[in-house]
């Protein structure tokens, strides 16, 4: 039986289709993973993370702590001659944006007679476990939400000698299924006057939700864990390494600990803001008076 030919006019799209398929074959060889998609914790494109490990064939696995500390700075808002105003913390929430997220009251930009309170934000960094943090970047104050006390820093530049911003970001996690046992991991730094002002980590349990006069959402978790006062801002994850909260102060108080912790899912819209903004946009804080009048519950 004679074997069936191709019309001579075929050839050339035949032809074509051959170095096509070897070209995948060739591209699945240089691709990472053999051309295949990897699984990753990676929630925005562009963006690294550090957070529950997920890997081919690997369910979450919990991240090792110092993983974690990378995208963990020390907020220090500061004068023109590098002097300390306040002290905090913040969390990297997307590393390709250099958004970091922190607590408002450090960053308010006013004193309580409405003057500035500081002219320029520096962040420390966690590169070497069980040192001090070292200032390397400079940050603006991009949103900011009073109600609630949380903000959003961009870092603008980075300090002499220190290397283009390079921290990953965390991985947010979802906080509609906390309950009252749930294992959280709490980061932050001592604040002033802290004979060690090396980053600090402890583990305690939420002990319950409760929300504020008027609201019937969820405001506030609750946990028996204190942290110095410099840990105002800081991120407070899951037993795995997702983000779920942030601790904060009311109003900045050097002298005071820190227990309460915002819901990250009440940060949500405010990150939204944020990852919108071009980069010459930068929101003027609202000026408004520390006091309650009467008849009012809020400033």
């Amino acid at each position: 039986m004679r074997p069936v030919r191709a019309p001579r006019a075929l050839y050339p799209l035949l032809l074509a289709l051959a170095i096509l398929l070897g070209g995948c074959d060739r591209a699945a060889n240089v691709i990472p993973g053999g051309g295949k998609q990897t699984p990753t914790a990676t929630p925005t494109a562009g963006n690294v993370t550090v957070g529950p490990r997920v890997g081919p064939g690997q369910t979450t696995a919990d991240a090792a702590d110092a993983d974690l500390a990378r995208a963990v700075m020390q907020v220090i808002p500061s004068m023109d001659d590098g002097k300390p105003v306040r002290l905090g913390t913040g969390v990297v929430i997307d590393s390709a944006r250099r958004l970091i997220l922190t607590s408002y009251p450090v960053v308010r930009p006013y004193r309580a007679d409405g003057g500035p309170a500081y002219t320029k934000i520096r962040l420390a960094t966690n590169r070497e476990a069980g040192r001090a943090p070292k200032p390397e970047y400079e940050a603006e104050l991009l949103v900011s939400d009073p109600a609630t006390g949380l903000a959003i820093l961009r870092v603008t530049r980075a300090i002499e000698g220190a290397p283009n911003f390079d921290l990953p970001a965390v991985v947010p996690g979802d906080t509609a299924g906390i309950t009252p046992g749930t294992v959280i991991r709490l980061f932050g730094h001592p604040g002033e006057g802290a004979a060690q002002n090396t980053l600090t980590v402890q583990r305690g349990a939420v002990t319950g939700q409760r929300s504020e006069a008027g609201q019937t959402s969820r405001l506030w978790l609750k946990t028996a864990v204190r942290m110095p006062a410099g840990a105002a801002g800081g991120p407070v994850f899951n037993q795995a390494g997702a983000l779920i909260g942030v601790m904060l102060q009311e109003a900045y108080n050097p002298k005071a600990q820190v227990g309460q912790v915002r819901p990250f899912d009440r940060a949500t819209s405010l990150i939204d803001q944020a990852q919108k903004a071009t980069e010459g946009f930068r929101q003027i804080a609202p000026l408004y008076l520390e006091g309650t009048g009467g008849g009012i519950s809020r400033p």
